[in-house]
């Protein structure tokens, strides 16, 4: 009960980022390595120089340790990659870092289907989602269908 109350929180742009993320874990570990979180970056158009987006990524990383004096963090044998919540807090800091810290709400969604579009068809979202934007042109009506239903359960 708990996670489908948490599931049903997920903002737009979250149940986007949710379809790429199983696309980009390529190991299905429910954790991305830097190297599936920058191609994230680039499935979600975020351009920033690889070494600019690996500093981010280690920089969450390194927080995320144990450090001398106590403070709690994972430990190193957890330290396999970011879990999807750590991500989206990641990827909100990158947004704040690249607006001058003017927080951009829903910008994926906005970006796909238009500002002030609260509600997307199956037909928009496989067209103007996976076929344009995913290249996922294999996908169909049916896959489309079937995703919304795992993603709104």
């Amino acid at each position: 009960e708990v996670y489908h109350a948490s599931k049903m929180k997920l903002k737009r742009e979250e149940r986007l980022l949710r379809y790429v993320w199983y696309d980009t874990d390529f190991n299905k570990t429910g954790n991305i390595d830097q190297a599936e979180f920058l191609q994230l970056l680039n499935r979600i158009n975020i351009y920033l120089k690889q070494e600019h987006a690996i500093r981010f990524y280690k920089c969450f990383m390194a927080a995320k340790l144990p450090k001398k004096g106590g403070r709690i963090g994972r430990s190193k044998e957890d330290q396999k990659g970011i879990t999807f919540e750590e991500c989206l807090y990641l990827l909100e800091k990158i947004s704040l870092d690249l607006n001058n810290c003017t927080e951009i709400s829903d910008a994926i969604f906005d970006e796909l289907f238009g500002t002030g579009k609260h509600i997307v068809t199956a037909e928009e979202f496989l067209n103007k989602f996976l076929h344009q934007k995913q290249n996922e042109n294999t996908a169909t009506i049916d896959d489309v269908k079937e995703l919304f239903l795992e993603l709104n359960s």
